[in-house]
């Protein structure tokens, strides 16, 4: 054991999940509290920078009433060190390596729970991270809702990460195909000038869920070249862009993708 004080981080109170006959869990809901959890420090193993309370539930239960057992404790992990540490929240970002099957794509409301973790470590080690990423998450060929559990990655040997793993809900949702023609639009007009494109539409074809795919009209989507590019870089053709698309439709052809075009001052 160390031979001058150690500082610990813990938070001032504990989430317990506990084991018991009736009687004496309907004690505890009368009011019966458990004040502290008491740990003795010859349990510490001071090669490791924390140690565990989930190692330790049967020596953690003598703090309960007879007839009662911790089964978990959350959070489970206390850190000890020379220098004090700090924790905060960081939100989890998933790390995917997915194909999907000809027509299949991601759907909505992809969920990750929970979506931010505790991170904790010295104030130094911590200050510049913002996220906690998940291992890379492999899938070919789906045409399936996935829903898996994962782990996070380590961010280092001296961070500890609560909790880490993550359950993820990914929906997957068929595509279909569409092409519809579109007006361009004039964009960064300033000087008022009198633009004409050659064509002065264009086709665009797309990819849309099934779900929705009814409910998509041609006014939900917008095409447009922009004259500036051709008032301060001298293009000769202008290219097109598509300004507005509906959530979840994909793009995958613009037909022309540039266009010709006549100014009158």
């Amino acid at each position: 054991s160390p031979q001058h004080p150690i500082n610990l981080i813990y938070p001032k109170t504990f989430n317990l999940t506990i084991n018991g006959t009736g009687w004496n869990l309907i004690s505890l809901r009368m009011g019966l509290q458990v004040d502290s959890l008491q740990l003795s420090t010859n349990d510490i193993n001071y090669k490791n920078n924390y140690f565990l309370l989930s190692a330790h539930l049967d020596k953690l239960s003598k703090n309960l009433p007879e007839g009662v057992s911790l089964a978990h404790i959350e959070p489970d992990t206390i850190f000890y060190d020379d220098d004090i540490y700090s924790r905060k929240k960081v939100p989890v970002v998933l790390d995917t390596n997915i194909s999907f099957k000809k027509q299949f794509f991601y759907g909505k409301d992809l969920r990750i729970q929970p979506d931010s973790v505790w991170i904790t470590g010295t104030p130094k080690n911590i200050e510049n991270i913002t996220m906690a990423t998940t291992q890379s998450l492999n899938y070919r060929n789906v045409n399936q809702d996935i829903n898996t559990t994962i782990g996070l990655r380590t961010i280092s040997t001296a961070i500890k990460i609560e909790p880490s793993e993550v359950q993820v809900s990914i929906p997957v949702e068929q595509f279909t195909e569409n092409t519809i023609t579109l007006p361009i639009k004039i964009e960064g007009n300033k000087l008022d000038l009198i633009v004409n494109t050659f064509p002065a539409q264009v086709k665009i074809t797309y990819l849309a869920p099934m779900s929705s795919f009814d409910i998509i009209k041609p006014e939900f989507f917008e095409a447009s070249v922009n004259i500036n590019q051709w008032v301060k870089e001298k293009m000769a053709i202008l290219p097109v862009s598509i300004n507005r698309v509906p959530e979840q439709v994909r793009i995958t052809n613009i037909n022309p993708s540039k266009v010709d075009f006549l100014v009158k001052k």
